[in-house]
């Protein structure tokens, strides 16, 4: 697999993954009863859905094509966790044990999506890819501007571990 195609699965993935986690916050927001909590959650998914339009603009910017991949393999761990809390919120309501197990499960989503997922793996990659590829692709220039795009991307995926994490601590 050549740089560019595997610049195109991170790219998709990404815009996929943070769609996930942004329905995810957004239908939490609605379930919760705290106004609190809800306020949090509803900004938090959308800011996250803002990661993923970024996403999804980088991929028409580089004139890139949104390919089928399989993000579970190219994301790992954390897409197999917000697909598991997305069914938790299949039921109606969800009760003070199971909001407890989700928080605390959301707590190692952040941790893995701030750290280990974006800050470690995927936007280093991304950047790195783009010194590689991009003057095949864009402007050098113009591919500093999205690595640090991206580096801003990846310290707001770290605050949201804060606010999940304070969250946790108020529960």
């Amino acid at each position: 697999m050549d740089d560019v195609s595997i610049l195109e699965e991170i790219l998709v993935c990404s815009e996929r993954f943070e769609r996930l986690v942004s329905g995810f916050y957004n239908a939490l927001s609605k379930m919760v009863g705290d106004q609190l909590l809800r306020v949090i959650f509803k900004w938090i998914s959308a800011e996250t859905l803002n990661h993923a339009e970024l996403m999804k603009d980088l991929l028409n910017f580089l004139k890139l094509p949104y390919v089928e991949v399989d993000c579970s393999f190219v994301i790992g761990e954390p897409w197999v966790t917000i697909t598991s809390l997305m069914k938790t919120l299949e039921t109606d309501s969800i009760n003070s044990e199971t909001f407890k197990k989700i928080l605390s499960d959301l707590q190692r989503l952040e941790g893995l999506v701030g750290e280990e997922t974006y800050g470690k793996l995927l936007y280093p990659a991304v950047s790195g890819l783009l010194k590689e590829v991009g003057e095949e692709l864009r402007d050098q220039k113009e591919l500093e501007v999205i690595s640090v795009v991206l580096r801003e991307v990846t310290m707001e995926e770290e605050f949201h571990e804060k606010l999940v994490n304070l969250i946790n601590k108020l529960i």
